[in-house]
Formats: structure tokens, sequence, C-alpha cells
């Protein structure tokens, strides 16, 4: 090595000579890869990234280097070694030697109203073992005041835990914390999220009674009152995020467009009352019924609408009517089975159960996929051509049933009959059906029942109780809107958008 600088000095090593080309120069700057830049004297500007002829040679900034150019070449600086150094201020640099654990507090996710997924890291744990538990507080200032946390053995990682019952369009702070092994609490950085504002995603009505909705999948219930505060007989009821439509048998139509917050009373019928039997909405979209009566259409929230007569210029006993975008369906009471394709314009006759009068009692339908009932010992059918095809099914065997409620979401339907009193669901678009007990293993009088992908609501009008699922079906709850009393529960719908 020696003898290699004293060519180099000479500017001469073996039979290469290298005139003019050893300089000095400063470092001005690690850049962390091996590299540095480094000032040339009497230069503009540092040459940047030059790289050291000797694997691992480590310089300091504002060290003065030897600088060779390869083969003369300015462009190709490459430090050679050590020069001299300029003395440097000292730094005082504070190290934590302690043995706790290290948790970082990471975003929060999947924010909905009422609860939210917040996400901490455990990120170094020393030499001490394993957190004994890890969590986070939480509430609407630093002080928290809440926590939710979970014990175990637990090393470096990333976890998550939800935090439930939180209130809509509030502002939450949130704080990782963990003990240690020796008990210590050692915790995170703050961090804010803010829920979702509170939107009603159910809606049930009691025969006669009150309209109620919830916006927390049915956990609880504020009541609504379209006509006041007077009990109607709630007949129908329907949601779509924020727009809704009710309606009373023998009495008004009504539609919301802020969850239920206030409504406004339609006439598609004219200024009286009618027997308003169905209706449906989705969106802008909307469909109403009367029994003994005409079959309405609206494309604006309820501002106006048209009378369809998918039947003719008659009145007609129209049973039940769902709306699904473009595409709608309606059935007659000792009838017909009718579709629309383009917003209720135009109405195809369709004839699941062949060319004979049918009392449709319940039809639902969402984009291609339907399903239609009918009562007095009928059959249950789907569809999954947009009402082109029909496929009859039997959830409850080759029997004819009373069946008083259906709905459609995808591949998720529901059904209940009165007779026999059960209720069914499928997960496969109609081709197979498991029977659910909400209320155990008892016969009962389902007359409404609604599918909205995982959640599902159904209610009875014998003994009289409302039920809902989050798992498509496989559990139930019984939630009571109007207190622990037996109601008749006519009308209810679940959407999740």
């Amino acid at each position: 090595m020696l003898d290699y600088f004293g060519k180099l000095n000479k500017n001469v090593i073996d039979q290469i000579k290298y005139r003019g080309t050893i300089l000095t120069g400063e470092i001005t700057k690690d850049n962390g890869d091996g590299t540095y830049d480094v000032k040339i004297s009497q230069a503009n500007e540092a040459y940047p990234n030059v790289e050291t002829a000797f694997y691992d040679e480590v310089f300091s900034i504002g060290e003065i280097v030897i600088v060779t150019l390869e083969d003369g070449n300015k462009e190709r600086p490459r430090i050679w070694g050590h020069a001299k150094k300029i003395a440097q201020e000292p730094k005082i640099v504070e190290v934590d030697y302690s043995g706790g654990a290290r948790v970082e507090t990471l975003n929060a996710y999947t924010i909905t109203a009422t609860t939210a997924y917040v996400n901490g890291k455990i990120s170094f744990i020393g030499a001490i073992g394993n957190c004994i538990r890890r969590g986070f507080h939480y509430g609407t200032t630093t002080d928290y005041g809440l926590d939710v946390h979970e014990d175990g053995s637990f090393g470096e990682g990333a976890y998550n835990l939800q935090i439930t019952g939180l209130a809509g369009g509030e502002t939450y702070h949130y704080q990782t914390y963990v003990l240690d092994a020796n008990g210590d609490e050692q915790v995170g950085e703050d961090k804010t999220m803010t829920t979702n504002i509170a939107q009603n995603n159910m809606i049930a009505g009691i025969y006669p009674g009150r309209l109620y909705t919830s916006s927390d999948y049915g956990v609880t219930w504020t009541e609504t009152q379209p006509a006041g505060d007077v009990d109607k007989k709630w007949r129908c009821c329907s949601a779509s995020g924020a727009y809704m439509i009710v309606g009373v048998h023998a009495g008004r139509l009504y539609t919301s467009s802020d969850y239920g917050a206030t409504w406004e009373e339609r006439q598609p019928a004219g200024d009286v009352d009618k027997y308003w039997d169905h209706c449906s909405v989705d969106g802008a979209y909307m469909i109403a019924a009367v029994m003994y009566g005409r079959l309405y259409t609206s494309s604006d929230y309820g501002v106006n609408w048209e009378e369809r007569q998918p039947a003719g210029d008659a009145d007609k006993f129209w049973y039940c009517c769902s709306v699904s975008g473009a595409y709608m369906i309606a059935g007659i009471h000792g009838g017909r089975l009718y579709t629309s394709s383009d917003y209720g314009v135009n109405w195809e006759e369709r004839q699941p159960a062949g060319d004979a009068n049918k009392s449709w009692y319940c039809c639902s339908v969402d984009g291609a996929y339907m399903i239609a009932g009918v009562s007095d010992y009928g059959r249950l059918y789907t569809s999954s051509d947009y009402g082109v095809t029909w496929e009859e099914r039997q959830p409850a065997g080759d029997v004819g049933r009373y069946w008083y409620c259906c709905s459609v979401s995808g591949a998720y339907m529901i059904a209940g009959n009165r007779d026999a009193g059960r209720l069914y669901t499928s997960s496969d678009y109609g081709v197979n059906w498991e029977e659910r007990q909400p209320a155990g293993d008892v016969g009962i009088f389902w007359y409404c029942c609604e599918v909205s992908g995982a959640y599902m609501i159904a209610g009875d009008r014998e003994p009289g109780r409302l039920y809902t699922s989050s798992d498509y079906g496989v559990t139930w709850t019984e939630t009571q809107p109007a207190g622990d009393v037996d109601k008749y529960w006519y009308c209810c719908e679940v959407n999740i958008p």
C-alpha cells in the first residue's frame, strides 16, 4: 500500500501516468450509500456521489481527502484516502437505554357512523420480553377517557382493534398503548379520526301504529312522523340511501330525501286518500301501487308522478311492486305479473306460473335478478334475466304456501310464508335455501322481509316481533323499535349502500 501511494505521489503507477490528477477536496455530504459529495479546492461546486477507492472506507463531513481523476478524466473522480481532518463541533446525542417497548399510532380505517378500526404497531420490545397488553386510548379530547385493549403476549408488529358505540359526525382522538413485560405503559402519538354522519339504513312500520328508522343496523331506532304525531296504518315502506318512501293504507304517500328527518306528502293519484299497498325506491326512482287502483312511477325523487297501465286502463288489486334503476316489477292479487326495463314506460306480462291469474303477493327486483311469490298455497319463482325466464323454487319442499314476503339482493334472497310460518334464505340466486328461525322453531306469520347483501330484516304480524341479521341470515337478533310489545309489523326494509 505504501509503495502504491509512493508511486501515486509521483503520478506514476506501473506504466500509466496520471499527470495533474491528484487533488484534495472537502467532504460536504455523506449520501449514506458509500458515496460522498466532495468540493475540490477553488471549484465552484462539489462533485456529487463520489465513490471511494476502497470498500467500507468511512469519511466525515468536513474532512479533507485525497481525490484522483481516473485516466485524467475530471468526470470520474474517486476518493483515495484521508488527508487531514477539520475540527468538528461536538454534538450531544441523547440515548435512551431503558428497556421499555416502543409503539406507533397508525391511521384508522373502515370508519362508519358508529364504529371504526384503529391501527397501531409495536415497533420495538427490547430485551425484557413481549408486551402483556396492547390497545388504544380514545375519546373526543386528548384526555381520552375510553379504552379498548386485548391481553396476551405480544411481540413486534402491527395490530388493530374495533371501537364501537361511537357518535356519528364526531371527531375522536386515539392513541396506541402497550403494557410492556414490566407492566409499564408505553404510548404512541395522538391521532384523530372523524366518524361518518349517521345514515338511516333500516325502516319499519306498524299497522296501525308508528314508523321507525335505524342508522345502526337495527340496534337503536328513532320514531319518525311523516303524517304527524298519530298512529297510521303503515302498509309499505322502502329506503335507498337518503331517500325513503312510505305509504298509509287508506291514507297518503310520503317521501324523504334526508334519511327520514323531514317528509313531503305526495299525491300521485290526486288529493285523496288511497290504499297504498306497496311502494319502493332506488335513488331518484320510485314506484307505488294502490290496492283496487292504479300504479304510479316517479323519476325525480317523488316530485312528479306518472300513472302506468301494465294491465290496461283499469283499476287492479296491485299488491306488490319494486324498482331497481330502470328495472321494475309489479304484481296483481288475482291477476298477472309485469316487468319494465325502461323506468316504467313500457311493460311486459310475465308468466312464471303459466298463462293463468295468480295471487302475486310479493315481488322484488335487483337489476337482472327478480323474485316473486304467490299466496293462496302458491309457489315461489326467480329470474336471472330481467324476468324473461323463470324458475320455480321450493324452499319449503314441493308444496304450495302463502308466500307473503320476498326480496332479492344479487345472489342473496329471502322469503317468508304465512301458513306454515317459516322463513328461508338463499345465497346462490335461489338455487338452494336454508330455513331460518329468528323466533325459534315455531310457525310465525311472516309479513315483511328484506335483504341487502349480508343484512336482513324480517317482521311478523303474529305474535308481532321484528328481527335483524348481519350475517346473511345465519343468526338473528330481536329488535324492539316500539318497546318490548307485540306489534303488527307490516313493512320493513334494509338498505346498506
